[in-house]
């Protein structure tokens, strides 16, 4: 069992006992298979769903559990120490597909689209990569155009996680131009049938998770929230990584280092808003250790 520092009430701990049994007795005996045939079985998004685990963060109303972020991390982790593939899709779902419709959907769509997401029912992805853009949501080329009583979006996703499985997916799209002239970045559902699979994407990690390609040919699909608000919703993503972020340096300063020259390492040089937002958050305190995507050597 986890040994926390951070404290958590007695539900909080069933809970992760739950998932422990469950990582062991549905995940762990069949691992080596998933991976092999670089595929999960859908039944065990049905079976997660059953005790709690695709709706942790979800209000209760919802059909959601209703727990903290910090009880759903020790539980994406408790399942990633027995199968990384199946704790990364079930993040993705709760955490990008459930978090966004949660924060930010009105109630009639948290009414029509959570209880069957936080059930297991269905299986939910967050589509913002593009293959000429990424975490950087302002240079997305998917275009949403308004057609009568829904939107039509057109446009390529790629690196999608649960992108071919998934029954809805959080679709980020331009919607046209601010007062600034920068891209109006808004926030959609799509259902499954409106999505054309291009591919599976091979990885050499996570390889039972279904990273994919996407197209997007005149989808129907519904604006989520207010229009032109899929940005902030990114950014505020962003901020809760930056706020995680802005924590370490108290625990590494026997390490300290300027901070801004270990932002650019950090993230891959690529990634000005989470760059800025970190440096924000973090500006005048001890710096990150020194942290790069190169997998470790042993």
């Amino acid at each position: 069992m986890i040994t926390l520092e951070h404290p958590l009430d007695e539900a909080s701990r069933a809970f992760l006992k739950s998932v422990e049994e469950f990582a062991q007795k549905e995940v762990a005996p069949f691992a080596d298979e998933w991976d092999d045939d670089e595929k999960l079985p859908r039944e065990i998004f049905t079976k997660a769903g059953k005790i709690g685990l695709m709706g942790m963060i979800a209000p209760k109303e919802f059909g959601g559990r209703g727990l903290s972020y910090v009880t759903a991390a020790f539980a994406i982790k408790e399942l990633g120490k027995v199968f990384a593939a199946l704790s990364m899709d079930i993040a993705a779902h709760n955490s990008l597909a459930v978090g966004q419709i949660s924060q930010f959907g009105t109630v009639e769509q948290k009414q029509k689209y959570l209880p069957k997401l936080t059930s297991g029912e269905w299986l939910g992805a967050w589509a913002l990569t593009e293959p000429n853009a990424g975490s950087d949501t302002g240079g997305i080329e998917t275009r949403g155009q308004e057609n009568g009583d829904h939107w039509q979006i057109n446009g390529l996703k790629k690196f999608i996680t649960s992108g071919r499985t998934a029954d809805l997916l959080v679709v980020m799209a331009t919607t046209g131009k601010t007062e600034t002239g920068k891209n109006e970045i808004s926030a959609f559902i799509m259902m499954k049938d409106q999505v054309t699979p291009v591919r599976k994407i091979h990885t050499y990690g996570m390889r039972a998770s279904d990273t994919a390609e996407l197209r997007f040919e005149n989808a129907k699909a519904e604006l989520l929230g207010a229009r032109g608000r899929g940005a902030a919703a990114n950014r505020r993503f962003q901020f809760w990584i930056a706020d995680a972020l802005a924590s370490l340096p108290l625990r590494w300063g026997s390490r300290r280092r300027p901070l801004t020259a270990r932002i650019p390492t950090l993230t891959n040089g690529n990634n000005s808003a989470i760059r800025s937002a970190i440096f924000r958050r973090c500006n005048g305190c001890w710096s990150i250790p020194q942290w790069n995507w190169r997998p470790r050597k042993y």
